[in-house]
């Protein structure tokens, strides 16, 4: 497996684009461009599993004046679903917890499984997180990646930086 940055002037056109994200937004802040260019599109997002009802607001759901997780991330997902719709992408949503509402850290394993059931027969094209900052999903998800490219049996791969930890910590070396 080679990785390379891919400049904007190296983008090309996939017929069927699947992109995974680690969360909701991910993938349009971090690979709009490989999207766009994309005919077919498909978003998989892996920790957006609705929270328990009796779960206590975290960080986010605070800082956005939520007191209801679950109702949060039934709210962002509907808005996920209208701004990948005006990119004409469709998306996939998976039950796994965002971290702060999960008893347990997902293995590598159930991680890649989940994100291999959800992708298209029709892919022709993949675009996986690399992985980069502090946030534990992203760099889970960015573990399990070589996992998921090895069984995906998709040979088009390309790895895009997260952001905004990219901006923060750069390109791993």
């Amino acid at each position: 497996l080679t990785v390379h940055r891919i400049r904007s002037s190296e983008i090309r056109q996939h017929r069927h684009l699947v992109v995974v994200q680690p969360h909701l937004d991910d993938a349009v802040l971090s690979c709009f461009a490989l999207m766009r260019a994309s005919r077919q599109i498909t978003v998989v997002t892996v920790f957006s599993g609705l929270p328990d009802k009796s779960e206590p607001p975290a960080r986010y759901d605070r800082l956005t004046n939520s007191d209801n997780p679950r109702a949060r991330m039934t709210t962002r997902r509907r808005e996920d679903r209208q701004a990948l719709r005006s990119l004409g992408a469709r998306h996939r949503h998976l039950d796994l917890l965002d971290a702060p509402y999960r008893a347990s850290v997902p293995t590598l394993q159930s991680i890649a499984e989940a994100v291999l059931c959800a992708i298209p027969k029709t892919a022709t094209a993949l675009a996986l997180p690399a992985g980069i900052g502090g946030h534990a999903d992203h760099v889970r998800l960015g573990a399990a990646s070589s996992r998921i490219v090895r069984r995906s049996g998709i040979g088009d791969v390309s790895f895009y930086a997260d952001y905004p930890y990219a901006a923060l910590y750069g390109w791993p070396s």
